[in-house]
């Protein structure tokens, strides 16, 4: 009978367990390239750098400032810098792999989106697909309003909430409405 063994593998047979946890890969390296470009990686009170969320980067940061990268550089009392090296870095990943699903992507501004907008308005109303009210039912509460009628006796009658009449007083809503 042949047993396996669970032996720890020799120099050069690539990371352990261990030395993986400890690793840094190319995706935390771009979110902490791009949170020092962005200026949301900072020096929490215990000494430690943190992304805007919370994520502990320390280790990261020095990795990425040690002379073999010289990605960031460190000035005490300053946040960290990205570097030329950085920003190649960075470029060179994007146009390798293109922008990662954790970052949002910004498309150009569609000219045919903008004339249509211009020619129809904005959205808003009836239009929106998530109106309660009609245009007409919107001008029968104003009219209601200016009789005296409170915001949740108008409300009741409509099956909205107080708060929706309330918006249409204070011209939160329904402003397109004459």
């Amino acid at each position: 009978m042949t047993t396996r063994t669970t032996a720890r593998p020799t120099t050069g047979a690539g990371p352990t367990p261990k030395d993986h946890n400890t690793m840094t890969d190319n995706r935390t390296y771009e979110r902490l390239l791009i949170g020092v470009r962005n200026g949301t990686i900072r020096l929490s009170a215990d000494y430690r750098y943190q992304a805007a969320n919370g994520t502990d980067m320390d280790d990261a940061v020095y990795e990425a400032a040690s002379d073999s990268k010289r990605w960031i550089t460190l000035t005490p009392g300053m946040p960290p810098q990205i570097t030329d090296a950085g920003r190649a870095w960075l470029a060179a990943r994007y146009e390798q792999y293109g922008p990662s699903p954790t970052r949002p992507v910004f498309l150009a501004p569609d000219p045919e989106a903008a004339a249509r907008q211009q020619r129809t308005g904005p959205y808003r109303g009836e239009r929106v697909n998530t109106a309660r009210l009609t245009e007409d039912q919107v001008r029968d509460i104003k009219t209601r309003i200016a009789a005296g009628g409170t915001d949740s006796s108008i409300a009741r009658l409509y099956g909205v909430s107080p708060q929706a009449v309330h918006g249409i007083r204070t011209a939160v809503s329904g402003r397109h409405v004459a």
